[in-house]
């Protein structure tokens, strides 16, 4: 579970732009994400990234699994 003893404190410790393997030059945006802190796995939806076709645009999803250090 991720959690700070006082969360208003907590600073970022890197920040940017940020890229993932299907971005396109940014056209696949985040359109939704969930987390979940039982197995510590970050999802994420990217907009029309799942396109195979010439007029199907779903989303796709990817997964991250968060390590603390």
């Amino acid at each position: 579970m991720l959690k700070a003893e006082h969360p208003w404190l907590v600073k970022p410790v890197s920040f940017g732009n940020w890229g993932h393997p299907y971005d396109k030059n940014r056209a696949h945006g985040i359109i939704g994400s969930a987390y979940d802190n039982v197995t510590n796995v970050l999802y994420l939806a990217l907009s029309g990234a799942g396109k195979i076709g010439s007029y199907d645009t779903p989303p796709l999803i990817i997964s991250y699994k968060v390590i603390a250090k």
